[in-house]
């Protein structure tokens, strides 16, 4: 039998997802949606492990099967220079102690040229994962758009490309993606599907709860969803999200306490799972995503999707809930699926039968299983 290769994962700010205790608020979907599969390629019998920033934690440990090396902390060194050196010095220090067959580094970053040198160099294989559709916007650094591009430095687009260009295998979450690729970049890539695994799916029905989460940032559109709450004073509207920017969290509240809008704060990834057990509609209001893990969240437990976002279309193709261009069109599409009972059951079973047949675990796993055996 082919042996398996070992695996990196250089994720620098994944430390706080992997030991629940380090939680912090800044933890981002790319995070978690890597735990699922370090999980699960651990599961498969890989040898999984990880690079990633000092949170106060040890040199080297283990946890649940993987090894966890750390690099500098974020505040360390001098500015302009700590890109270099401590942060630089250390990541590649890492890889090296590491010496894993291939390499996998997610989300648009300076690290991604770091990470793909340092495997050209040592003959080590690079995955390089799209984690939203801004981080391959508007093609090449010369016609790329600041605005969109999750990169907007000059100097990290470049170590940004340059990984891009490098890297042996290039994996999005979504068609739309491919073709930014392919389009922008005249680069090929594998399409594979976010994954999710709950702890346990609900059994009782859902109440008439009606769930939107995220961090609060003003791409994400929050205003839309207390917008919404304003219109229907009769269900129960939940917004689960914090911020760095207070200003900005007291205007929200503000806005939600005039409508019928609840607002928690920041809430550990647990306590958010419960909010989705009881939620009868998820609604998204963001101007751009890749593949949120909400809508993992809310496709395995049946939830119909109200989203301002499409990826490749999966929404409107599978009728999985509708995608919305309005604040009219929110409200229409949320009014049918409070009122119709009938409507909500049959999108509920289809919501669950997509998760089953594209976003399982299992099925994210033997894709992967696949793609790394072929790289050995």
């Amino acid at each position: 039998m082919k042996k398996r290769p070992s695996i990196c994962f250089v994720s620098l700010p994944i430390y706080p997802v992997l030991d629940p205790s380090k939680s912090l608020e800044g933890i981002g979907g790319a995070e978690v949606q890597q735990r699922f599969l370090i999980h699960e390629l651990v599961r498969r019998g890989f040898d999984v492990s990880v690079i990633t920033r000092d949170y106060g934690q040890p040199d080297e440990q283990e946890i649940n099967g993987v090894r966890i090396l750390k690099t500098c902390s974020a505040s360390a060194g001098l500015p302009l220079l700590r890109q270099f050196h401590p942060r630089t010095t250390s990541l590649w220090r890492c890889m090296k102690a590491v010496n894993a067959d291939i390499y996998y580094q997610r989300t648009a970053s300076f690290n991604t040229g770091v990470v793909a040198h340092f495997c050209r160099k040592h003959s080590k294989r690079f995955i390089f994962s799209v984690a939203h559709d801004n981080d391959v916007a508007g093609g090449r650094v010369s016609r790329g758009s600041k605005r969109r591009f999750s990169v907007t430095e000059f100097r990290d687009r470049k170590m940004f490309e340059y990984g891009l260009k490098t890297a042996d295998q290039i994996v999005v979450q979504n068609t739309r993606q491919g073709l930014q690729l392919r389009n922008g970049f005249g680069l090929e890539s594998t399409e594979i599907k976010s994954t999710y695994k709950p702890n346990k799916l609900p059994v009782a029905e859902p109440s008439d709860t009606i769930l939107w989460v995220a961090r609060l940032l003003p791409w994400k559109r929050p205003e839309i969803f207390i917008r919404l709450a304003k219109q229907f004073p009769e269900y129960s509207f939940i917004l689960i999200g914090g911020t760095d920017d207070k200003n900005y969290y007291r205007s929200l509240a503000l806005q939600a306490d005039n409508a019928n809008c609840q607002m928690t704060g920041f809430l550990h990834y647990e306590e958010v799972e419960k909010y989705f057990d009881q939620a009868r509609l998820f609604v998204n209001t963001s101007d751009a995503e890749g593949f949120p893990n909400t809508f993992l969240q809310a496709l395995a437990r049946g939830i119909p999707i109200l989203s301002s976002v499409d990826p490749s279309g999966i929404i409107g193709k599978h009728h999985l809930g509708h995608y919305c261009e309005s604040i009219e069109a929110f409200s229409h599409h949320l009014a049918a699926f409070m009122d119709n009972s009938e409507l909500h059951r049959d999108t509920s079973i289809r919501c669950k039968n997509h998760f089953a047949q594209h976003h399982a675990p299992d099925l994210v796993g033997q894709h992967y299983e696949t793609l790394l055996m072929s790289m050995a």
